[in-house]
């Protein structure tokens, strides 16, 4: 989602796993031409998918000598910027904000996350029309 309009360039419908985390990603890429900053949480589904789309197989010359050859080595576009924003929460309240870089350079800390799109994850009472639209009375 691009925060600074709202607007979801992919989305897939399902479990977390690693296949719908290469489907969004591939669908995500397909719609761009140029490598956007991705933003995500601490599930490591979506580095893998991420290197799978992004990423360049790199073969090594036999070297000749005994033994085992080289395995091949996956290397990430250096335009590829990844950021994780993790949450980590007490008592169902957001405690503490962790933001990691995975990949990339000179990733501005407030193009990761801001006070503004972070509260619109957490705060229970902007997201109910999101989830169940039964009352609280009807739901006990």
């Amino acid at each position: 989602m691009a925060s600074e309009s709202r607007l979801v360039l992919s989305h897939v419908i399902g479990e977390r796993s690693q296949r719908n985390a290469d489907d969004l990603v591939a669908n995500t890429a397909k719609k761009l031409r140029s490598i956007p900053l991705y933003v995500t949480d601490g599930l490591k589904l979506y580095t893998t998918a991420l290197r799978k789309q992004y990423g360049k197989l790199i073969r090594f010359a036999p070297t000749g000598k005994r033994g085992r050859p080289r395995k091949p080595k996956l290397i990430v576009n250096d335009l590829l910027k990844y950021a994780q924003v993790i949450k980590i929460r007490a008592k169902g309240k957001l405690d503490k904000v962790i933001k990691r870089t995975i990949f990339g350079k000179d990733i501005n800390p407030k193009m990761i996350s801001s006070p503004r799109n972070t509260t619109f994850l957490d705060n229970p009472r902007q997201n109910e029309g999101f989830q169940n639209t039964r009352s609280r009375e009807e739901q006990v």
